[in-house]
């Protein structure tokens, strides 16, 4: 419990020092997600010039890896949900100019859903049945990302990332346990890379000019 609450005292001794420092948020909107249903919105903490820290949320409605993974069991009522949050650090280069580069350190929680995937089972020696089932997939993600920002004017920006990170931790569960001796000879359901792309806008948000 004493180290919990010195180490709670270290992280507010932190964030209270970098706010008189400088204090500034960028929240950002990923548009180039918008066109595969991919919602993701950020924000992040500008400690100095040189160092941030954020977190980055994505609702999936519908495509994913996943989907195409499993494009030959999707039935007509297959749909497709996913929710991740990838929190991380970055680093910026000392620029003078309008555009920034920066490389960033991220790790991401993912939980996915495919529902309605068909397989044929076995029910008999000699005969088979089409069953429906859901897979639920959870993974932890690690990874490192670039990214260039400019400004437009002083509040706004258009920034483009692109990043790679590969899966620490990986496990899913199916709603019909028959269809995983079918499903495991030959796929899994996260992919253990995982690629990242964002074309977007954002805005700074400053309330301490010192």
């Amino acid at each position: 419990m004493k180290k919990m609450k010195k180490l709670l005292i270290t992280i507010i001794s932190i964030f209270v020092f970098s706010t008189s420092l400088l204090a500034q948020i960028d929240v950002k909107l990923n548009l180039l997600g918008l066109a595969a249903k991919n919602y993701g919105i950020g924000a992040e903490y500008h400690f100095n010039e040189n160092i941030s820290a954020g977190i980055f949320c994505n609702v999936n409605n519908w495509f994913s890896y996943d989907m195409i993974e499993y494009s030959t069991r999707i039935s007509s009522e297959s749909s497709f949900s996913s929710l991740s949050i990838s929190p991380e650090i970055s680093f910026y280069a000392d620029e003078k100019d309008k555009g920034k580069m920066l490389l960033s350190v991220y790790s991401k929680y993912q939980n996915s859903t495919i529902y309605n995937l068909k397989q044929a089972v076995y029910v008999t020696k000699y005969t088979t049945k089409e069953v429906l089932y859901n897979v639920n997939s959870r993974g932890i993600i690690l990874g490192v990302g670039i990214e260039q920002k400019w400004m437009i004017n002083l509040n706004f920006f258009v920034y483009f990332y692109f990043g790679m990170g590969y899966a620490v931790f990986n496990e899913k569960e199916y709603s019909d346990s028959r269809v995983e001796k079918y499903i495991d000879l030959y796929t899994t359901n996260l992919s253990n890379i995982d690629p990242r792309a964002q074309i977007g806008i954002g805005y700074r948000i400053k309330y301490n000019n010192n």
